[in-house]
């Protein structure tokens, strides 16, 4: 288990810009996808509520892409989702991803 302050931490503002603690700039959906597939371990959040938006900023991305990802990595998706309710979202999306 990792440490909360080895957790890269985005901040999610209310105009949508997302604003990365680590390096102190503002990134990009396509920043946050090079980090998942960087294996890198991040959590988004909300700047006003603390609300964790990981989830929701991952499936942003996986619905930007949704006319290029096969039908099979979307019930893979679903089945581990359901199924596997241990493995993170942040595993599959790599596989998604690729």
């Amino acid at each position: 288990m990792r440490k909360r302050s080895d957790i890269r931490i985005i901040k999610k503002y209310p105009n949508r810009r997302l604003y990365d603690t680590h390096t102190s700039t503002y990134i990009t959906l396509a920043d946050v996808k090079q980090m998942v597939l960087g294996d890198e371990v991040f959590e988004v959040v909300d700047v006003k509520s603390n609300e964790n938006l990981t989830r929701s900023i991952l499936l942003q991305i996986i619905l930007a892409r949704r006319s290029e990802i096969a039908v099979w990595s979307l019930t893979y998706i679903i089945f581990y989702s359901i199924l596997v309710k241990h493995v993170s979202l942040k595993k599959i999306l790599p596989i998604v991803l690729v």
